[in-house]
C-alpha cells in the first residue's frame, strides 16, 4: 500500500522541485496577500512556538506564492509562517512563485496543512468539503487530490451534519474523530446530543460509545424519531403487563439515562375501571 504522506507531498513536493532558480526568491512581506481559501479556521492559533523558531533559525521553509496582475503575491501555501514572520517584523520571506488557479490555491493549502499535521480535524474535514463544493468536485477527485479516501470522504459529509455542538466539541478536542463517527450512526439529532453528553460526562472511549450506540440501536428501529431504549429485562416485563392488561394497552418507555415510563391507554369508562380494579386488586 502507497504511503500515505507520500501521496499527501505530491502536490507540494511537486511544487518545489519544479521550481526553477528564477522562481526562488525573497520578497517583501508586506506584498504578501492571505490566501482567500486557507482551511484553518484559526491560523493564528497555538503560534507561539512556530514564532520562537522562526526568529532564532529563520524561515526553514519557503512560502510557496503566485503573482498577482497587481504586482503583489498571492499566498498559496504557508500561512502560519508568514504569520509567524509578521509577528516578528521580518521585512523579506524566501518563497517559491508558481502558476495556480482558484482550485490550486485551497488543494495546495489542504495538502501542505495536512503533511505538517497542521490541520484540526475540522479544519480538514471543512476545507476538504469547500473543495468539494466549490469547484463540483466527485469524491474521487478529492481522494486523488488530496490523498484520502472516498470511505474517508463519506465519513466527512456525515459528520457535517452533526449538531453545532458536536462539530465545536470535536474542533476542542473534547472528542476524538472516532467518537464523531459513532455519533453519525444514530438516526437523530436528539439522541446524537443525548450520547454525546454521555460520552462527556462518563469520559467515554470511542469503544464504549460504540457499544452503546450498539446497544440503543439493537432495541429500536432507526427510523424511529425518538428511540426506546428497553434491556432485556425491560422487555419481559412489558410482555407481562401487556398480558395482564391487553396486548395493545401498555406501552413501556425508556431513554438512555435509564428514565421511563409506562402508559397505559383505555378506550372507554368501564375499560379504565376495569384498569383500576386490576391495579387495586378490587373484584
Amino acid at each position: 500500500m502507497e504511503d500515505k504522506n507520500k501521496k499527501l507531498g505530491r502536490g507540494l513536493n511537486a511544487l518545489i522541485q519544479s521550481a526553477s532558480k528564477e522562481a526562488y526568491k525573497e520578497i517583501f512581506v508586506s506584498s504578501i496577500v492571505p490566501n482567500p481559501y486557507q482551511p484553518r479556521i484559526d491560523p493564528k492559533k497555538d503560534i507561539e512556538t512556530l514564532i520562537s523558531s522562526v526568529k532564532e533559525h529563520g524561515l526553514l521553509s519557503p512560502l510557496i506564492v503566485s503573482k498577482r496582475e497587481d504586482g503583489k503575491y498571492q499566498l498559496i501555501a504557508g500561512e502560519r509562517r508568514l504569520n509567524a514572520a509578521k509577528a516578528i517584523n521580518l521585512e523579506k520571506v524566501p518563497a517559491i512563485i508558481k502558476e495556480a488557479s482558484s482550485q490550486d490555491l485551497l488543494i495546495y493549502a489542504i495538502v501542505e496543512n495536512l503533511q505538517r499535521k497542521d490541520l484540526n480535524i475540522m479544519e480538514e474535514i471543512t476545507a476538504i468539503m469547500n473543495l468539494k463544493k466549490e469547484f463540483n468536485l466527485k469524491n474521487s477527485d478529492i481522494a486523488v487530490k488530496i490523498g484520502v479516501t472516498d470511505r474517508t470522504i463519506r465519513y466527512y459529509l456525515r459528520i457535517l451534519t452533526l449538531p453545532e455542538e458536536i462539530k465545536e466539541a470535536l474542533y476542542n478536542e473534547k472528542i476524538m474523530y472516532a467518537h464523531a463517527v459513532v455519533l453519525t450512526t444514530l438516526p437523530n439529532k436528539d439522541l446524537q446530543i443525548q450520547v454525546f453528553k454521555r460520552v462527556l460526562k462518563d469520559q467515554l472511549s470511542p469503544a464504549k460509545t460504540s457499544d452503546l450506540v450498539d446497544k440503543l440501536l439493537s432495541f429500536s428501529p432507526r427510523s424511529n424519531s425518538k428511540l426506546n431504549i428497553l434491556s432485556h429485562r425491560s422487555l419481559v416485563i412489558q410482555n407481562s403487563l401487556k398480558e395482564y392488561f391487553g396486548n395493545e394497552k401498555v406501552t413501556l418507555k425508556r431513554n438512555i439515562k435509564g428514565e421511563g415510563s409506562i402508559n397505559i391507554k383505555f378506550k372507554t369508562d368501564e375499560e379504565l375501571e376495569d384498569i383500576y380494579r386490576k391495579i387495586s386488586k378490587e373484584e
